[in-house]
């Protein structure tokens, strides 16, 4: 069980996951589990079965393709049978890289089986989140008012950093409020963050954003 946030913006993408794995049968809990992953073009985080999700990760790492392009073709050949389990449950969040103009973009799409595992896009100045079980809508409905609120101050910043100040703040805080109420995730939070210039920056787990450290320190 895994909460993800991801935003989008033109010129960057920030995913934000809790780092929690649960033994099977209601084993016990490892709160150091990486679900962040740079997969050469790209960060690939989901929520849902963790070893299928490491299993298409590590394959995308080794053969260097394109992760958007590349996670449903992978899963298929993992998981074959559409009614599988974790071909079922697990939902993906991907950035990519896209030539727009003179320019470059970074997308952030959304694979789920429901949508036949073809990537629906995320909106510029939008965000995803990808719940655990056992949430209340209620519940759903509070970390979306806040992230929202969140998201438009971020809009509505002064340059890059301070709006990625922002959005930091705003996915530590939300998993960190939900980590208070379901067992499934933790305090702990890791992040990634992919940049127009193709650059991607994964950080540490941290229990806060002042203790998140990236490759190059320019993720802080």
């Amino acid at each position: 069980m895994t909460l993800v946030v991801g935003f989008r913006f033109a010129d960057e993408v920030i995913i934000g996951a809790d780092s929690r794995r649960i033994e099977e049968n209601g084993g016990a809990q490892h709160d150091d589990t990486e679900k962040v992953f740079d997969c050469n073009l790209g960060i690939i985080a989901a929520a849902g079965e963790l070893n299928t999700i490491q299993v298409v990760v590590g394959t995308i790492q080794v053969f260097g393709t394109t992760p958007v392009d590349a996670l449903g073709p992978t899963l298929v050949q993992i998981a074959p049978d559409p009614n599988d389990r974790a071909r079922r449950l697990t939902q993906w969040l991907v950035s990519s890289s896209v030539a727009v103009g003179d320019g470059t973009e970074v997308n952030l799409s959304l694979i789920t089986s429901g949508n036949n595992l073809q990537p629906v896009a995320i909106a510029d100045g939008d965000y995803e989140v990808l719940y655990p079980d056992r949430m209340t809508q209620s519940q759903k409905t509070a970390v979306e008012t806040a992230l929202t609120a969140s998201l438009a101050d971020a809009v509505a910043a002064a340059d890059a950093a301070e709006r990625r100040e922002i959005v930091l703040d705003a996915i530590h805080a939300a998993i960190t409020t939900v980590a208070g109420h379901n067992t499934g995730v933790s305090a702990l939070v890791q992040i990634g963050i992919h940049d127009s210039v193709g650059a991607i920056r994964i950080s540490n787990i941290a229990a806060t954003v002042a203790d998140l450290e990236f490759p190059d320190d320019e993720g802080k």
